[in-house]
């Protein structure tokens, strides 16, 4: 016999609730990663012990200040795309947080994101702007 929409459903029947990741924040992104670690023991066990320290130096900087700035600029001050100038020519730039521009500047990193295509075979970075 069907069940009245009325009833409530038993334990079995109800989806099993959400299960998110653990808290991450302010913790060390690269001590955290166990299989990255797993994977550069396994295949480049050389260039762990060479960089490991730096390895958990730069995990440390992105899930702190890294990640705290990242956090900003999605709630308030997401990147925009500027496709045409005043004079309504194309001019395809991205328009970054200068906060986020700034904190990437402090440690010299440039995400794959900055760069065009044709960045990654050329060596050429596309047009940014910063917003003030």
């Amino acid at each position: 016999m069907p069940r009245k929409s009325s009833q409530t459903p038993s334990r079995q029947d109800r989806p099993e609730p959400l299960r998110f990741a653990p808290e991450t924040r302010g913790q060390n992104f690269f001590a955290l990663d166990r299989n990255l670690q797993q994977l550069l023991r396994q295949r480049a066990p050389d260039f762990l012990d060479r960089y490991g320290e730096t390895l958990t130096d730069f995990g440390e900087w992105v899930a702190g200040p890294l990640d705290r700035q990242a956090a900003y600029s999605d709630r308030i001050a997401p990147p925009r795309l500027e496709a045409f100038d005043a004079q309504g020519e194309a001019r395809h730039r991205v328009i970054y947080n200068s906060d986020y521009l700034a904190s990437l500047t402090r440690r010299r990193t440039v995400p794959i994101s900055f760069l065009s295509p044709w960045a990654i075979c050329c060596r050429t970075p596309i047009s940014q702007s910063i917003a003030l």
